[in-house]
Parts: structure tokens; sequence; C-alpha cells
């Protein structure tokens, strides 16, 4: 497997939830922490390379949630636009608004973000220090090094079979005696073959998309 199909490979993903706390921006110290219900939680999903001397390109998917309340939800999200920049990601989506179940109709919002799986404990301890208060921060790490090297044999063993199918059908069309069964049979083998190839491709996307 390619060097470069395995770092495109790192990226991380972090959905986020920022609601407006009624303390100062000033001090974190002396912020009213949100009650849990209240502050929503965000996921994060990095995928990463480990080599431990023995296995090569361990393939890790590494998901944290954490809460965030926030002084500013605004002003956070033009800081996590400029973290983006800085450690290499972008914000995939994102929403502000105000709740109708908050008597003070504070901002609150969430934003999906990817960055570099390498970056992904500093980008979390750089949104934490953006909010005056973190009620939770969890972190799991999944290797499925051996799902994606599967899918990618299977991958390898399809495409052969494809190649193979379609010097065949070739072949058929070129001889003289051939039907239009004899090529319809070779055609409709040929087009499963094709859609199991896409359907592993779908699930090998998934897996550089987590």
């Amino acid at each position: 497997m390619s060097q470069n199909r395995w770092r495109w490979a790192v990226i991380a993903g972090i959905a986020l939830w920022l609601l407006a706390a009624c303390a100062s921006p000033m001090s974190r110290e002396a912020a009213a922490p949100a009650p849990a219900s209240e502050a929503a939680p965000a996921e994060a999903v990095a995928q990463s390379d480990v080599s431990d001397g023995a296995t090569l390109n361990r393939k890790i998917i590494a998901r944290a949630n954490i809460d965030l309340t926030v002084s500013d939800p605004s002003a956070t999200v033009e800081a996590i636009n400029a973290l983006m920049d800085e450690v290499g990601g972008y914000v995939s989506a994102s929403n502000l608004y105000k709740s109708s179940y908050d008597a003070a109709q504070r901002l609150q919002g969430n934003l999906t973000l990817r960055v570099p799986a390498d970056r992904l404990d500093e980008t979390l301890a750089a949104l934490e220090q953006m909010a005056v208060d973190v009620p939770s921060r969890t972190m799991d790490r999944e290797d499925v090094t051996d799902q994606y090297s599967d899918i990618d044999a299977q991958l390898r063993n399809l495409e052969a079979t494809e190649a193979e199918l379609r010097e065949m059908l070739a072949e058929v069309r070129a001889r003289p005696n051939a039907t239009a069964e004899d090529i319809m049979a070779v055609y409709r083998t040929l087009t499963e073959v094709r859609g199991q190839i896409e359907q592993l491709r779908g699930q090998k996307n998934m897996l550089d998309n987590l």
C-alpha cells in the first residue's frame, strides 16, 4: 500500500457544540459551569498510522467527545476558523442558533471540523482553552487495520478479475460464431464484479472519511 494513500487517510473529525456562558469571558476560573444537560457533546474522529517496528502502518480511528461552554459562540467560531488554518484542518459544517428552551435566549452552536490526526490532541487542547468550562471530555481508539487491509485485498482481486473479464468479453465478441447470449453471459458477470468493486470502494472511502 502506498504511503500517500495512508497519509491522506490521516484525518480527524470533530463535531463541536458551543453554549454561551453567563460568566465573564476574562476569567476561566470565575466562570459559572453550565449544567451537563445544557452543554451538548462534541465528537472527534481521527485516523492515523502507527508503527511499532514490527507492524507497519496501523490504521487507528480515534473518537473524542468534549463539552464546551464558551463566553461568545460567534467569536469562538472565528477563533476555531483560525485554528483550522493553523493545524491544516477545516470546518465542514456549522450551525449557530438560539434555543427556544433557553429563557435567556443565549446563542448556541455546533460545528463539524476535520483536522490531521497528528494534530488532534493539540486541537482539543486549543479548543479547551477557548472555553470557560469543559464539563466533560472522553476519547477512545479503534484499530481498523485488518478491516482496511481485507477490503484492499478484495479490491485488488476483483480489479484483476475485472481486467480478465474485459479481455474475455473482447475475445468473445471477436469470435465469428459468438452468440448474443455468449456475450451477455460475460457482460453480466463483468457487471456483477464492477458492482462489488464499487461497494468495496464505498466501504473504504467510509473508513477514510470517518
